[in-house]
């Protein structure tokens, strides 16, 4: 075993023991559900550390301290597979079971749901236990709705502590090109009809933003996914995750083949979705799957394990207060880049919203510049409040590229706070502890490594979830 990986293992350890300790963390169970369910996700988010999982496949090469030790603190089992469940268990995690039809039944029984399914479920939960949520059905399909709702009804019926989460289909393609959807099904209210039906407690998406040529990447429309998302949660009144793309494919004749993600791709990835006020994390795929995963095919770490175990460190950090903030916004602050000897606006998405000074005003700031120049050189700025209407904001660097090593792509911004404002307090990634960041003449500079992202709130209170 190397020493990296003891360091990574011992060090995890260490963190979530601390972590466990210091946020506001007593069981969910003692805490009494709220008499409205769509109330009962935000009770789970704030009783635990910050969500971290990965699917697991496979347990040939499922062992659970190389799991933990990669910072993840629940494991999704993806198949009732007995394996699975013993090996999680040994090694005391928490985990997430995922009813669907079809992994129980076979392909054959992709609509039923009886006695049968019902009472395999409850016996996994009798015989392993630690079973902390359902993930009720993965991409359901606008006739496959109604048939999750009645699992999500009966789980929540029968486990009422237990998180009931649902995975959305990435559609919205046709409005994320101004298009008309077929039938005049519009992703929204194809989000309607999972929180109005399935009623999850949290509702998830999966979008793997990374393609090989010819397509190449598509992070305006990540961005539009994750704004879509936020959007329908907020209405609904939920809290939400997202799968991370930690794969990469190269199937014949797939039109559609991913590559694999950088360290500074990784962390776009992250920190993106975090400025847009999701609230949990799960990576696809850590078992040996497609061309490349978060593990080997002989189950040994990839560089991808390592990159994930850094970054989830952080977020464990930041988390503590991310559990309790509520997005209230997210706009772009676009860079600049030299074409034809003239300096030129960088280009966003069709679909973002640009930053405007005085747009932070509310939150300290006045104005935000990106100090270099380049193509991506881009930020994205999320505003928050938490429950006593304190104000926070996340500011996010957007340049990355295949391969690219996250300080390989370190930008330097520059924020003009609001008159008045002499300091803000940033949320450590790296300790989890306050810092104090003083201006000089009303401004401060603020450097991140490629995808990486800060927390930071001018107000005189405390960061939510933590004892200051």
């Amino acid at each position: 075993m190397s020493k990296i990986f003891i360091w990574l293992y011992l060090s995890s350890l260490l963190l979530i023991a601390c972590l466990s300790a210091c946020v506001n963390s007593e069981p969910f169970a003692d805490k009494g559900l709220l008499d409205n369910h769509m109330k009962r996700g935000y009770q789970w988010i704030r009783s635990r550390p910050f969500t971290l999982t990965s699917l697991v496949l496979k347990h040939e090469t499922y062992d659970a301290n190389v799991y933990s030790a990669c910072n993840l603190n629940a494991a999704l089992l993806w198949k009732p597979e007995i394996e699975l469940f013993k090996e999680t268990v040994r090694a005391g995690l928490p985990w997430h079971g995922h009813a669907k039809s079809r992994r129980f039944y076979g392909n054959e029984g992709a609509d039923r749901f009886d006695e049968e399914m019902q009472s395999h479920m409850k016996q996994l939960v009798n015989d392993y236990p630690g079973c902390e949520a359902w993930l009720v059905w993965d991409e359901p399909e606008r006739e496959e709705i109604k048939l999750a709702g009645q699992i999500a009804k009966w789980v929540r019926e029968t486990w009422p502590n237990m998180l009931v989460y649902t995975d959305a289909n990435p559609g919205g393609h046709e409005e994320f090109r101004g298009e008309e959807p077929e039938n005049g099904y519009y992703y929204t209210q194809y989000l309607r009809d999972i929180t109005g039906t399935i009623k999850p407690d949290v509702l998830m998406v999966d979008f793997y933003p990374f393609f090989k040529e010819p397509w190449g990447d598509r992070i305006p429309y990540f961005r539009f996914l994750c704004e879509q998302i936020r959007n329908a949660a907020l209405e609904a009144d939920v809290p939400y995750w997202m799968f991370i793309q930690a794969y990469s494919e190269d199937t014949v004749g797939n039109t559609n083949n991913r590559r694999y993600p950088s360290e500074s791709d990784l962390r776009l990835q992250v920190f993106t979705t975090l400025a847009y006020g999701f609230t949990g994390l799960s990576y696809f795929i850590y078992s040996p799957a497609f061309e490349r995963s978060i593990l080997n095919e002989d189950g040994s770490p990839t560089r991808l394990y390592y990159d994930i175990a850094r970054v989830n460190t952080e977020v464990l950090n930041i988390g503590q207060t991310l559990r309790f903030l509520r997005s209230t916004g997210v706009q772009i602050v676009a860079g600049h880049h030299t074409a034809n000897g003239t300096m030129t606006n960088n280009k966003p998405g069709a679909h973002d919203i640009l930053w405007e000074p005085g747009a932070g005003l509310d939150y300290g700031i006045q104005h935000i510049e990106v100090t270099e120049h380049g193509p991506g050189r881009d930020a994205l700025i999320g505003f928050f409040e938490d429950d006593d209407n304190q104000n926070y904001f996340m500011l996010v660097n957007l340049w990355h590229g295949p391969g690219a090593p996250a300080s390989d792509k370190t930008t330097t911004f520059k924020i003009h706070l609001a008159p008045g404002i002499n300091q803000i307090k940033r949320l450590s990634r790296e300790t989890g502890q306050v810092d104090i960041l003083n201006a000089t003449d009303g401004v401060i500079f603020v450097t991140l490594p490629g995808g990486t992202g800060d927390l930071f709130k001018c107000n005189a209170g405390a960061f939510a979830g933590l004892s200051q």
